[in-house]
């Protein structure tokens, strides 16, 4: 189910990597961003910076097991 409203912090990283596989699209209306990829991507770009974790496009979330 999609979340209601846009995600941040950890609920946004888990999310964007349970739905990575799926593409960016669907990653950003399962994270509650809808339509709105562009936001979704810069908010899990610095929520990512601001956690230490480098990503540069959301299949760099997938771990081996999902790829």
């Amino acid at each position: 189910m999609a979340a209601l409203k846009p995600l941040q912090g950890v609920d946004l990283i888990s999310c964007a990597q349970a739905n990575a596989r799926l593409g960016l699209k669907v990653a950003a209306q399962q994270c509650g961003y809808g339509e709105n990829t562009d936001q979704f991507g810069r908010v899990l770009q610095d929520t990512c910076r601001d956690m230490g974790i480098d990503v540069s496009q959301l299949s760099d979330l997938l771990t081996d097991r999902q790829s």
